[in-house]
Order: C-alpha cells, then structure tokens, then sequence
C-alpha cells in the first residue's frame, strides 16, 4: 500500500485504440510504484477498450469513463475531475512507461519537493519511412511532453484544465501556461516513456504536421485574439501594398502614393524590432515570430523580384544588375531549407551522422521541407477559422 502523500491517480484519454491501451495496462502493471488508480477516458464508439480494460481488473484499479466525442483536453479534464488522489499522472494511450516512471516521479514530487515532474519522450522507430520521420521531426533524444507528467493536484488546479474543443496542441499550450507560474518544475533528460506510433506514411505525418498547427492556431485565437488580429492584418497589408498603386491607376489616381512599398517596408522593420523588444509583447514572441517570418520572406521575395528594375533599371552594364538573381534565390532557399532540414536539424536531435551520410540527408531534408511548408496554411487556416467563430 502506498502512503497517502505517494497516492496517485493515472489519466488515460484514448478515442479506441485498444491494441495501444493492452499494452499500456501491461506496463502499468510493472511499474515499481503502482498505480492506486488508472482512470481511462474513452470516447470511441465501441467497447473495444472495455474489453481490454476488464482483462486488467484483478491487477489495477481501473476507474473506466465512457463519453462522447471527447478530444484529449476535455478527456484528460474529466479524467482529473473523477481522481480520488493527491497526485496525477498523464499518459496517452499510445505511450509506454519505464517500470521507474512513477517511483522517479513520485520521489521527485515528495522528496525533492518538485511541483511538476514533465514527461520525457522517447520516439521510437521501426519501419524505414519511421527513421526517416525521426530524423527530421523527432530526433533520437528525449522531448519533454505532457503525457508522462506528473503533479499533485492542487498544483493542477492552480495551472487549470487543458483547453478543449481542439484536436490537438492543447498539451503544449498547458505546459507552456504551466512553466509561466513560479512552480519548481523538473523536466529530465532521461526518457521515461516511449513512443512508438510515428506515422507509417508519409502523408499521415503531413496530415499531423497540419492538424497540429490547425489547432494550435485556434489556441492562440483564441487566447491572444487581438495578436492574431493585428498579425493576419500586417500579412495581408504585406500582400497588398506592394500592388497598391498598380490596384488605385498609378499616378492618374488621388490614391497613389509615392514609394509606397518601400516605406511599408522601414515602418515594418522599425514595428517589429518594438514588438519584440517591449516585455507588453515579449511572451508573445512565439506568435510574432511566425507571422514576421512569412512577412519578411514576402519582403524578400519582393525584394529579389523587384531588384533589377529598382536598381539596376535592368541595365546589364549597371553594378548593381545581378544575373538570374530570381534563380538564384530560389536555389539558395531550396539548398538552405535542405541542409537545415536534413543535416542539422538531426545532428542537433541526437540523429548518426553515418544515418545521415552520404545520400540520406537530402531525402530527410526533402521531408522535413515539406514539413514545414504544411504548416503554414494549417496555421494561418486555423487562425482564420478560429477568428471567424469567435466573431
């Protein structure tokens, strides 16, 4: 039996998956702390992980939750709300605990007197197309997660319940909330859970990339609805601006303005060195920075399109005419992406430079290109989407 302060509550949102939770159980049943109470939140539309669920009665206490239509904030929200214990435990469905899990984490809380001990996930790969997802996107080192974290749970009311009514990203925006409080918060550099679902396919894992940003998007309309605001604003100024006096007639027109584009351009620079200078919008940085990305490469792009007319008049003669510049651009964003994608990116996640070398990195870095064109669209479609409901 463990001690009253020891005890603690483990939530599992699953919507089916019951090969993933049979597993899951198992490793819970080898855990050197057990657990006092799983509690399994599933909002699939069979009983396929009840069936699972009564093979394990003997050997856990198993607190079984069937709803409808729960995403994994609301599963985990309701998960909480039924706890009978001091502490908690996340875990999803498909991930697997060390048998240290609890114990580690649990001496953590009590001994050490941490308030949170976050998650550390280990991805595990099997098929080929797996290790190369793993190398652009996951790495071989751990990452902390929200599944395998561990907190009393008077801590947890003090952060508050996931946000729900979204697919996804709602585990990120609770630890970011949750490292913004002045909680002592342990994350390890060991792994104690494992992962082993990456995506099969490759178009499961764009499909990923792009629901991920789609709802991380209604997260932050949703939160900071003034920043997205003014950031979809500036990108769509960024988009018009540059066309604005072909739109108005040129000169013929009282709505022409001389070196339009141009000044745009300073008061943008000057704009958004404020921006991320003034501690107002420093915690929003994260948002800024992915909206004055897609500006300033709108703004280089321009830039290198427009530069032989604005510069050289496209007089060859001229210093400042640079041939193929428009090529050359293209070239040098393909090349740039592919080494940061394919060579860096995994040296930095812990990733063999024999994996990587000779030929693999240029196909790692082709996917993880790709990657991170998906989610441009998902992010801004979410943003627009979450705003259109909001007003």
């Amino acid at each position: 039996m463990n001690d009253a302060k020891s005890k603690v509550s483990v939530v599992v949102p699953t919507m089916g998956f019951a090969q993933s939770v049979n597993v899951l159980l198992d490793a819970l049943v080898n855990q050197e702390h057990l657990p006092d109470e799983v509690i399994i939140v599933d909002s699939s539309s069979d009983n396929s992980v009840l069936d699972i669920v009564d093979d394990f009665k003997e050997k856990l206490k198993i607190n079984f939750v069937k709803v409808d239509q729960a995403f994994p904030g609301k599963a985990r929200n309701i998960g909480v709300k039924n706890a009978k214990n001091d502490l908690l435990a996340f875990l999803d469905s498909k991930t697997i605990p060390k048998s240290t899990w609890l114990k580690k984490g649990i001496e953590e809380l009590t001994v050490n007197s941490y308030d949170v001990v976050f998650g550390s996930t280990l991805y595990i790969a099997k098929a080929n197309k797996q290790r190369v997802l793993q190398a652009c996107s996951y790495g071989k080192e751990p990452v902390i997660t929200t599944p395998g974290t561990i907190l009393k749970n008077k801590i947890f009311q003090i952060i508050g319940e996931f946000i729900e009514g979204v697919r996804a990203a709602e585990d990120l925006e609770w630890r970011n909330r949750a490292e913004d409080l002045s909680f002592k918060i342990l994350k390890p550099t060991e792994f104690n859970l494992t992962y082993s679902e990456i995506s099969s396919t490759f178009f499961q894992e764009f499909k990923r990339h792009f629901i991920y940003q789609f709802h991380g998007a209604k997260i932050d309309a949703q939160l900071n609805t003034k920043i997205i605001i003014l950031g979809l604003g500036l990108l769509l100024i960024t988009l018009i601006i540059p066309q604005w006096n072909r739109l108005v007639g040129w000169e013929e027109s009282v709505l022409f303005i001389p070196h339009i584009t141009k000044s745009y351009f300073y008061f943008l620079s000057i704009f958004s060195v404020f921006v991320l200078s003034t501690s107002k919008f420093f915690k929003y940085n994260y948002i800024w920075r992915k909206f004055l990305l897609a500006i300033a490469f709108i703004g280089c792009t321009y830039v290198v399109y427009r530069w032989n007319f604005e510069m050289a008049l496209w007089v060859e003669e001229s210093i400042y005419y640079i041939p193929h510049i428009t090529k050359s651009y293209i070239l040098i964003l393909v090349l740039s992406s592919l080494i940061f994608r394919g060579v860096y990116t995994p040296l930095c996640k812990g990733v063999e430079k024999d994996y990587l070398f000779p030929f693999r990195w240029f196909w790692i870095g082709t996917i993880g290109s790709i990657l991170d064109i998906v989610k441009v669209p998902g992010y801004f479609l979410g943003a627009i989407m979450a705003l259109k409901r909001i007003f």
